[in-house]
């Protein structure tokens, strides 16, 4: 969902009723327990406590390689890629916002695909989820540049990778009766594979009865080799290492998701819970994720070893957190996608203004990122 499209006016602010029940951890297997992070406390609003610097970096030539949406970012090395699984696209960007090249070969082909579910990039490649055709297709990361197909024997709605030897799948079944969607690793939220598709483990189980109520843009992130992932099943998110180790990190709501997963439970509870609705971004100290609330969806940031969240002000933009998709070392990454009256009106109430080149672009429907520096 657009982050930006589930706020009402640049400011609305999602106020949390008081609430002294506090949600009990639930049981997680096969997890190291880490800090919890509390939504039920007061919540204080963003400042520059945590930020060192916000700045932009134009996208030149996006106006022309236009995305309608971005569902994926990912970052390796000096690279953006980014992707619109609805127009099964990809677009790649150096450091400097030179475009370099766009993937976009729906069709039947050899070199083509018939659909984009996600993708990934290691260091020297990106490889796409083709769930029509059980494909992986891979492409060079220097030139875009198709390579080969691989056939594989299962659907999955996300891939990452720690490299090109390491990968990462998740496919959770989205309602009753569904069982194509049941794979090797059945059971289990998460499954690992070599470069040759083939299962190594599996991670995080989940009962046989269990239904994901709500889909998501990404269900894996990664910074480093740290890749995070989370379903409703649990309050919280989870964080692999290459290694294999799994670690949780719950999150304590006043109004927790509730734990029956019949669909009669999940329809009339889906507006008056807070559950986290995209997959968090983190750094080593700060973390950035999507929670949906009673009335509505927020961005909210937080301090991972405190605890603590932060929301954005309602009287200013100054420290806007605003559509953040990524996250490069100590840097997360908001996206201005063809939204120049956004952009308007956040400098009106305080945040930074961009130089003439970045705001010509973004009045030609064009697209830049925006890069929040960390302390």
């Amino acid at each position: 969902m657009k982050t930006y499209n589930l706020i009402i006016g640049i400011f609305f602010v999602v106020i949390i009723s008081s609430c002294s029940h506090k949600r009990t951890i639930v049981e997680v297997k096969d997890a190291e327990i880490l800090k919890s992070l509390d939504f039920t406390e007061e919540i204080d609003t963003m400042s520059g406590e945590q930020i060192a610097d916000i700045h932009y970096l134009p996208l030149k030539g996006s106006e022309e390689h236009c995305l309608g949406d971005v569902t994926k970012l990912c970052v390796q090395d000096s690279l953006f890629v980014i992707a619109n699984k609805d127009q099964d696209k990809i677009v790649c960007y150096n450091d400097k916002g030179e475009f370099l090249y766009e993937i976009d070969s729906k069709g039947g082909g050899p070199e083509e695909y018939l659909d984009m579910a996600s993708f990934t990039v290691t260091s020297t490649a990106i490889y796409t989820i083709d769930n029509c055709l059980h494909k992986i297709c891979k492409y060079s990361i220097a030139d875009g540049k198709f390579i080969t197909k691989y056939d594989v024997d299962f659907i999955a709605w996300d891939i990452e990778a720690f490299d090109d030897d390491n990968f990462l799948f998740t496919c959770l079944p989205i309602a009753p009766g569904r069982d194509i969607y049941e794979k090797e690793g059945e059971g289990y939220a998460v499954w690992k594979t070599n470069g040759k598709w083939e299962t190594q483990d599996s991670y995080i189980p989940y009962s046989k009865d269990y239904i994901e109520p709500l889909g998501k843009r990404r269900w894996f992130t990664r910074n480093g080799d740290e890749i995070q992932f989370d379903f409703i099943n649990n309050d919280g998110f989870y964080s692999i290492s290459k290694s294999g180790n799994v670690c949780y990190t719950p999150v304590l709501f006043s109004h927790p998701w509730p734990r029956e997963n019949d669909m009669v439970t999940i329809e009339r509870n889906v507006e008056k819970t807070e559950f986290i609705s995209e997959t968090p971004l983190i750094t080593s100290k700060y973390g950035v994720v999507e929670i949906t609330e009673r009335v509505g969806g927020n961005l909210y940031f937080f301090e991972r070893e405190n605890g603590k969240f932060f929301r954005n002000s309602n009287t200013s933009t100054e420290y806007f957190l605003y559509n953040i998709q990524g996250v490069k070392g100590n840097t997360f990454i908001g996206i201005l996608n063809d939204n120049y009256e956004m952009y308007l009106s956040m400098v009106e109430y305080g945040f930074p203004k961009a130089d003439k080149e970045t705001e010509a672009l973004l009045g030609q429907g064009g697209m830049c990122l925006i890069m929040y520096d960390m302390k």
